[in-house]
């Protein structure tokens, strides 16, 4: 947390070598919400994959990069089942794509989101909605993940290259209209 109760107020997740700011608590909850919303397709990854899958490359530094994100920018999940290759999760933040490819990543990633969004309750104060009604909604969206029918819109199932579209994409307009 930077600034806390200050028109400047941030928090920083950092992800490797991404450090992310996010600018309003709107925009953390639903990163958490977003994150969380995966955890079934979570369960089609790999334990921990080889080391050589996500080795630098050679004549390249990796990259280190800085994302400021405020204003419920879009976002997207989806679990990509390329042929031949284990499946991976990618979740898209306005123009930046994360791209997650083990159980351990998934987890210390929504772990870092989720510290976020308890964080931005601080670092925010007064901002979003107050009421106990809001505040269980807020909890139970980040604690509980919507069961596969809630998640449908259409009586069949995704393709395994279709995006997902569920609560992370109507939760997002819901906190756009509402903030």
């Amino acid at each position: 947390m930077q600034h806390a109760g200050t028109p400047e107020a941030s928090v920083a997740v950092r992800l490797g070598k991404a450090l992310i700011y996010l600018n309003d608590r709107p925009t953390a909850n639903a990163l958490a919400f977003a994150w969380n919303d995966l955890a079934r397709d979570a369960r089609l990854l790999p334990r921990e994959i080889s080391s050589s899958l996500v080795a630098p490359l050679a004549g390249m530094a990796e990259p280190a990069v800085l994302i400021e994100a405020g204003g419920l920018p879009p976002m997207l999940g989806r679990v990509e089942r390329p042929v031949g290759a284990y499946p991976h999760l990618r979740l898209v933040l306005g123009r930046v794509m994360f791209s997650v490819r083990d159980l351990g990543a998934y987890s210390s990633t929504t772990a870092a989101f989720r510290r976020a969004a308890d964080c931005a309750v601080a670092a925010f104060p007064g901002t979003g909605r107050s009421t106990a009604r809001q505040h269980a909604s807020d909890e139970a969206s980040r604690l509980f993940v919507a069961p596969r029918a809630v998640r449908r819109t259409s009586g069949r199932e995704p393709g395994p290259m279709a995006p997902r579209v569920g609560p992370t994409n109507r939760i997002t307009e819901q906190m756009r209209r509402e903030a």
